[in-house]
């Protein structure tokens, strides 16, 4: 996996006229760690992953992990937990939770947080890149990683005041950053869905 410095180095290598004196490592390690934040959450259902947050105790509540979207959740042995309305806890769904921030509470004590664990699955947050020898996510898929490249470019060709050559750069990242979606959108697994006739 590529680290930061990895992405710096090539960021640097767009152009000759690039001085990376103008710039502190602070400042690159950001623009890479915004960058990549960035187009994960655009695609934040294409970077999943599960977090198993431990039985809390009885009366109180499971905390979802930090997260853009949760798509599911579970008990530890697969079974679906249906999330309701807080205003529509009676609904006829079994086990059940609701909702509140990032408090899930039980409805009927099924699920149990006395004793029952709950998976999240739920899109990834990348940690915060901060230092240069830090690896990129490892959900980032790295025949991408030129976007991130290039977001380093733009940054230091507009602080170096090369307003034409930011412009150059600016539109060949437009057009990655319109690639990475299109790849993103088509790099999904097929969802098979059930259709019940009515009546």
């Amino acid at each position: 996996m590529p680290t930061v410095q990895n992405v710096i180095d090539g960021g640097v290598a767009y152009s000759t006229l690039n001085d990376t004196t103008l710039a502190v490592d602070s400042e690159l390690i950001g623009v890479v760690d915004r960058a990549q934040k960035e187009l994960m959450a655009r695609h934040s259902s294409r970077f999943i992953t599960k977090t198993t947050v431990s039985a809390p105790g009885a009366g109180t509540a499971w905390t979802a992990p930090a997260t853009s979207k949760i798509h599911r959740i579970e008990k530890a042995d697969g079974t679906k937990v249906h999330v309701v309305d807080v205003d529509d806890q009676e609904a006829a769904f079994d086990p059940r939770v609701y909702r509140l921030t990032d408090e899930v509470y039980t409805v009927d004590n099924n699920p149990n947080p006395a004793s029952d664990a709950l998976v999240f699955i739920h899109s990834t947050v990348p940690t915060t890149l901060s230092a240069t020898g830090n690896n990129l996510h490892g959900f980032w898929p790295e025949w991408w990683t030129r976007i991130l490249e290039l977001e380093v470019a733009l940054f230091l060709a507009v602080k170096d005041g090369r307003a034409s050559e930011a412009q150059l750069i600016q539109v060949e990242l437009n057009s990655k950053k319109a690639e990475f979606d299109m790849d993103m959108a088509e790099d999904q697994t097929t969802e098979e869905h059930r259709y019940t006739e009515p009546g």
